[in-house]
């Protein structure tokens, strides 16, 4: 009888010992945001929408979303001004952005430059190639030195049936600054003077002998009547005329399209492509002045000649790693350090996918071609350093023993990291085939059977839903298989099969919400050996897919190869439960009867 309460004692007493930890851990941990993603979606999506430095909760602590004014730090040395020049603006009309970007602090910064355009506006054209995304156009990792602004440029032209009395709202965000002008959209007297409107651009800041330039202008009749328009221009000195597109004649260097025949408020574009010469000076100026009547437009480009000082840039790169596992992800760091005193410019730099790996993320205006990570046109500052980051994942199929072998290369120069695959760490599951079913993933692939012998075949189901609120156009589904180990033997209709084992489908639309699918057989190859892995990828990339991740667009599928299938039957570890569970039943009911005794 005291034996049994003293267990009951020692088991009372665990149990408050279990009550006190968990209430000290509810006491202890630290209080949650707000439901921040939530709220808005932008706090969780990974993109630092309004520039501040900041990537999401719980790094912006009050992130509200995007429009939200106190993320962060407010004050981050960058200083933001946009303007048109203008008051008033009447339907139709171009109008010409200035922004003007300046650091107040002592050191050089870097930062995206994003141009939000107002509505009841469309974009025409926007200065130094700046990457258009919706209703904005953003200029990656701009450097910007103390005291030496840097200067963008964005054409627009007000809607034909734009509301009158409304205002239009440009603003610009960079490193945590906003700026905003405003216009007033309403009815203008057109002087006769001024019947057409004029822009012209070659979308550079700089450029080097013998780069190609294709000069884009822009020619509006402001009326609301038809219009005869002629346009004037002259190619620079130091400039090769290529091709000029548009009825037009020439006379040396100057070219005239005569007559335009232009529509109420419409516009019509015409190129000039080009190629500067070998020999032009450095820092000569490009300039091509395009004229209708008193209505005049320039385009400028300096000319930049890359000196010795790229030729002599150290680049590294490492990700910190000896030894990887299947599964992990990798974060690696170029550092390109500029030994010189001479400013380098226009500086391209490409980090290639090593096998074995699969792309994650790229950070610092990277962007990811198919292949490798691209960074273009950088600037590295006298006895300065630019790193670049991105991050890859070991793929599960990745031998144990082999090496993932990174490289990158700017201006001819490599630099290698070397990491080895290393055994799987707790919980991988190398010895057996894992099915890549993802329920919430906009892509996925089934496949009818975990193991199959060498000869048989497989089935496959591709599945594509779109789990977005706004529809899909122009998709295609590709996978990809090892042709030497696979071959196709039935596939649904639709489905291209190319050389070099290469399905293909391609989807002209998918609405929210709605799905597509697939299915395929294939063949393993009768002298695939015992132990093999077989693997397919599938892929999607389509209008409107920007911004899933790459784990909701590509999936790899794996099949095992075994010689001989197992026995059907129950497997050794139901016995093992059964038999566990009919003991610990017994024990119990003998630990029942005993208490009844002792109690009688």
């Amino acid at each position: 009888m005291r034996t049994l309460q003293a267990r009951f004692r020692t088991i009372g007493l665990l149990g408050l010992i279990l009550v006190g930890i968990a209430l000290l851990h509810v006491l202890s941990a630290p209080e949650k945001g707000a439901p921040a993603s939530a709220a808005a979606p932008e706090c969780s999506d990974g993109i630092d929408n309004d520039l501040d430095g900041d990537i999401d909760f719980p790094e912006d602590r009050t992130c509200d979303g995007l429009e939200d004014e106190y993320e962060g730090p407010t004050d981050h040395g960058i200083h933001l001004n946009v303007t048109d020049g203008k008051i008033t603006a009447d339907a139709g009309d171009q109008l010409h952005y200035t922004i003007r970007v300046s650091n107040t602090s002592t050191v050089e910064k870097t930062t995206d430059v994003r141009f939000i355009l107002p509505e009841q506006a469309r974009l025409i054209a926007g200065s130094d190639a700046g990457l258009v995304q919706g209703n904005s156009i953003t200029w990656q990792a701009v450097t910007v030195y103390p005291q030496q602004p840097r200067t963008f440029t964005v054409t627009v032209q007000v809607e034909n049936n734009a509301q009158l009395d409304e205002q239009l709202v440009a603003e610009a965000r960079a490193g945590g600054a906003r700026a905003t002008d405003t216009t007033l959209i309403t009815h203008e007297t057109t002087p006769a003077s001024n019947w057409t409107q004029i822009s012209v651009t070659d979308g550079k800041t700089y450029a080097s002998p013998e780069e190609i330039l294709t000069y884009r202008i822009l020619v509006t009749n402001r009326e609301n009547i038809e219009r005869e328009i002629d346009v004037r221009t002259e190619t620079p000195a130091e400039f090769v005329l290529h091709e000029v597109t548009g009825p037009h004649r020439k006379e040396g260097r100057k070219i005239m399209w005569d007559d335009l025949e232009f529509g109420p408020k419409e516009t019509r574009e015409f190129f000039v492509t080009g190629h500067v010469e070998r020999d032009a000076p450095e820092f000569f100026s490009l300039r091509l002045k395009v004229s209708s009547g008193q209505e005049v437009a320039t385009d400028t480009t300096t000319i930049r000649r890359e000196g010795t000082a790229a030729a002599g840039l150290v680049i590294s790169v490492n990700d910190g790693q000896k030894v990887a596992t299947s599964g992990q992800d990798l974060q690696y760091e170029v550092v390109i350090h500029n030994p010189s005193n001479e400013l380098v410019t226009n500086l391209d730099v490409n980090a290639v996918l090593p096998q074995y790996t699969e792309f994650v993320d790229a950070l610092d205006g990277g962007q990811w071609t198919g292949s490798s990570v691209y960074w273009k046109g950088l600037t590295v500052s006298p006895f300065g350093e630019r790193v670049l980051r991105y991050a890859i994942r070991v793929r599960s199929d990745a031998p144990i023993g082999s090496a993932i072998r990174a490289g990158v290369v700017a201006k001819g120069i490599e630099s290698f990291d070397i990491t080895q695959i290393g055994a799987s760490r707790v919980g991988d599951n190398r010895g057996g085939v894992q099915q890549p079913v993802r329920s919430g993933s906009a892509l996925s692939k089934v496949a009818d059977q975990r193991e199959v012998q060498p000869g048989s075949t497989v089935g496959f189901t591709v599945t594509l839903r779109n789990t977005t609120d706004r529809p899909w156009t122009n998709i295609t589904v590709t996978d990809k298989f090892d042709h030497t180990l696979l071959r196709v033997v039935e596939q649904s209709e639709g489905g291209q099969l190319q050389a070099g084992g290469v399905i293909t489908w391609q989807i002209a639309t998918l609405a929210p919400g709605q799905s597509w699918n697939a299915h395929y057989r294939m063949q393993v190859h009768p002298q695939a050996p015992h132990g093999l892995t077989v693997s397919n990828v599938v892929s999607a990339v389509g209008d409107g897919m920007e911004n899933l991740s790459l784990t909701e667009r590509i999936i790899t599928s794996k099949v095992g190869v075994v010689t001989h299938l197992p026995k059907s039957g129950a497997a050794l570890d139901l016995f093992f439960i059964v038999f566990s569970s009919i003991v610990g039943a017994g024990q119990v009911a003998a630990m029942s009867l005993k208490r009844k005794a002792l109690l009688a």
